[in-house]
């Protein structure tokens, strides 16, 4: 009898020791857990070189339990002082319900967010932007067999004609109709990490993100319009392009970006006349320059410098207003459209490096000026073609013919 109690009780024992290994097993109400602890964040952009700034207002944070696997996210605003915890919601597998108080409702922000306690890794890029394709990260949160190095960050696309896709060339007729778009102006995406470390149990943390790195590339587009007045006065009233070979899908653990699908992006082109910058052309200036700026991933060349289809091509639509001579009063704006293969522009601006397999690149600056070195000329009526003796320069090329609004 008295063995068996000896048994009874080492098995009692047993079991009072091993119901609190894991979270699920113990009977304690949540919001008195002993196995989670407290974490909030904060974010110093004092290293990031951006001018003008181009910073997203929130950042989504993944919290990687490393071991005995477990992920969570919020979405926090990231502008404020780095030592003050920013405030936030939860997103995925939230661990405790916030507490909600009279007056109050489940989307009001906080501050500290419950996690399980033990080792962890935190990532954190863009949130709050409704140009990310957060489906994947949804699908690393609750796969326990998707890992963080198939964690990938996606950019939405759309169809030409999709009502979703903020358009901003009028009446364009398209020429390289391969592939869907970006939104315009995509803000600069960020991402940091943070080494991994232990949350132990009944404690309050605070990490910060110390140095977010650009995720994406800023590409500044420049080139020149050279007006040949020969034929009669005009201005330059505005210039709209858009370029592909934009690729949307990057790799958040390691950067590889996935170029074996990518985009376009429409852009408008801001105008620089004469040395004061003016930004209105008039009907004797002799030159216009053109400048623009995106933050993509990166930009991926065509194969060859010979073709006018697929990646790496740019499309522009120059909007003029000639003089009439009869009316001076009278000025009947005219739209022009071109091309232009940027295999040698991109080239030279070595913006990735590749990886063996030749489907990935890794970006090699986050800044960089693509010019334009063969200047376009335009005569109030076309773009006139460029010499086909341009060694080593991309050339322009006219296309279509001139379309006049009434």
């Amino acid at each position: 009898m008295k063995t068996k109690l000896i048994i009874f009780t080492m098995a009692l024992m047993t079991g009072v020791l091993t119901s609190c290994v894991d979270t699920e097993l113990c009977p304690e109400p949540a919001d008195q857990h002993p196995h989670l602890a407290s974490v909030s964040y904060g974010f110093d952009w004092s290293k990031t070189q951006d001018n003008p700034k181009n910073l997203p207002d929130s950042m989504y944070v993944v919290a990687y339990r490393v071991i005995n696997q477990w992920k969570s996210s919020v979405m926090v605003n990231c502008l404020g002082p780095k030592n003050k915890p920013a405030q936030g919601k939860y997103i995925n597998n939230v661990v405790v319900e916030p507490t909600v108080y009279p007056g109050q409702t489940k989307t009001d922000t906080i501050e500290y967010f419950k996690v399980k306690s033990g080792e962890y890794k935190f990532l954190c890029f863009n949130g709050s932007n409704e140009e990310i394709d957060y489906t994947s990260v949804d699908k690393f949160i609750y796969q326990k067999d998707v890992d963080m190095h198939d964690l990938y960050f996606n950019f939405k696309t759309y169809e030409k004609e999709s009502p979703k896709l903020n358009r901003i060339i009028p009446k364009w007729t398209d020429y390289n109709n391969y592939t869907g778009y970006m939104q315009p102006a995509v803000r600069a995406v960020y991402y940091d990490t943070l080494t991994v470390r232990s949350l132990v149990a009944n404690r309050t943390y605070h990490e910060v993100f110390t140095h977010p790195k650009r995720l994406t590339q800023r590409l500044t587009f420049e080139f020149d319009i050279q007006k040949d007045l020969s034929g009669g006065l005009f201005t330059v009233d505005s210039v709209f392009a858009e370029v592909s070979g934009i690729p949307f899908s990057v790799n958040l653990s390691n950067g590889y970006i996935d170029i074996t699908k990518t985009s376009r992006m429409m852009f408008r082109a801001k105008l620089v006349v004469g040395a004061n910058k003016d930004s209105l052309d008039n009907d004797n200036n002799k030159k216009v320059h053109c400048t623009a700026m995106i933050d993509v991933p990166t930009l991926i060349s065509s194969e060859y410098d010979d073709v006018y289809q697929g990646p790496g091509i740019m499309q522009i639509m120059v909007c003029c207003s000639v003089k009439d001579p009869a009316d001076p009063t009278n000025r009947p704006p005219k739209k022009f459209q071109g091309l232009i293969n940027l295999y040698h522009t991109i080239q030279n601006a070595k913006l990735v490096t590749y990886t063996l397999d030749r489907q990935h690149v890794k970006k090699a600056k986050d800044y960089a000026t693509l010019s334009i070195d063969a200047d376009m000329v335009v005569n109030g009526a076309s773009i006139l073609k460029s010499n086909d003796e341009n060694d080593g320069l991309d050339s322009w090329v006219p296309k279509g013919g001139v379309i006049i609004d009434l």
